[in-house]
């Protein structure tokens, strides 16, 4: 019963890790970094499925931010959904320090900072 127990708590302990991480800066920088390798040919079998979770991520993002009008960044009509995936990954490796951080803060601050809205 006790063996069950500790088996139970481990199994428990890795997953509740595995979901934090999940949101974390480190985990979009492992995909993203993929999704490059896989559209600079460099194909592999997993690289199909990080590219999907890394230009999903992005896109979702990024279409929020123009359906809502939230204007959190202004990227003009001819940025492509994949210069916007190299803007963050360029980001989250110049900023390993912030790894830890949720991506969808990091995605904001990448995109900000790459595409500022004009302030009237």
């Amino acid at each position: 019963m006790k063996l069950l127990l500790v088996v139970i708590l481990l199994i428990s302990g890795f997953t509740v890790h595995a979901q934090e991480d999940a949101n974390s800066g480190n985990v979009l920088l492992r995909t993203c970094t993929a999704a490059i390798k896989f559209f600079n040919d460099d194909e592999s079998q997993k690289a199909d499925f990080y590219v999907g979770v890394c230009l999903g991520y992005i896109q979702g993002i990024s279409q929020l931010n123009r359906l809502n009008s939230l204007n959190e960044f202004c990227p003009h009509g001819k940025v492509t959904l994949h210069q916007e995936m190299r803007v963050v990954h360029k980001y989250l490796q110049s900023h390993p320090e912030r790894l830890h951080e949720g991506k969808i803060v990091l995605v904001l601050d990448a995109l900000k900072e790459a595409f500022p809205c004009k302030k009237e």
